[in-house]
């Protein structure tokens, strides 16, 4: 088996379509395996994700991933299985699966409420930490609704990490629906 640094020389798009720069070069201090991470301050357009929902140990990472994409979206976006299978590759089974996960974990909370006249609505409600107490956003019929929610299970979040440094992201950006 080859040298894992030895990787670092190949193009990661060699085919001539892609024209983006080369990585940086290996700092001498860097591991010999695993990913290198080239980081870059993000001032607009980004959102900030936990780690609680990016490594979650039970989640998959199709759950992950619309967790993720959910998060990034602003309040009123079409969440639907039918939306979301537009939006992706993943069949509407895969997708209604990857849905009940997060409902699963605390992460979706799916409310019936009343409309007046008989119908009735489902809200939709995603919620970047399970676990705390949070207020929703204003709700298209100008109220506002407190989320009760479970407390996870012991074990749900992976080890705390410390904190990025320079380069890293905090904060929210324009766009950030999360």
């Amino acid at each position: 088996m080859a040298d894992p640094q030895s990787n670092a020389a190949v193009p990661a798009y060699p085919s001539p379509e892609h024209s983006l720069p080369a990585p940086p070069e290996l700092p001498p201090d860097a591991p010999r395996a695993g990913v290198l991470h080239v980081r870059h301050r993000h001032t607009e357009r980004y959102t900030v994700v936990g780690n609680h929902l990016a490594q979650h140990p039970r989640l998959s990472a199709t759950a992950i991933g619309i967790g993720v994409h959910i998060q990034s979206l602003p309040d009123g976006a079409s969440v639907t299985i039918k939306a979301l299978a537009l939006r992706f590759p993943e069949g509407e089974v895969t997708i209604g699966r990857a849905l009940r996960d997060l409902e699963d974990a605390g992460y979706l909370v799916r409310r019936r409420v009343p409309l007046g006249g008989g119908r009735i609505a489902t809200r939709t409600f995603f919620l970047d930490h399970p676990g705390v107490v949070v207020r929703a956003s204003v709700l298209s019929s100008g109220l506002e609704a407190a989320v009760p929610v479970p407390s996870p299970a012991a074990g749900d979040e992976p080890e705390p990490r410390p904190a990025p440094g320079p380069g890293g992201c905090s904060g929210r950006g324009e766009g950030s629906a999360a």
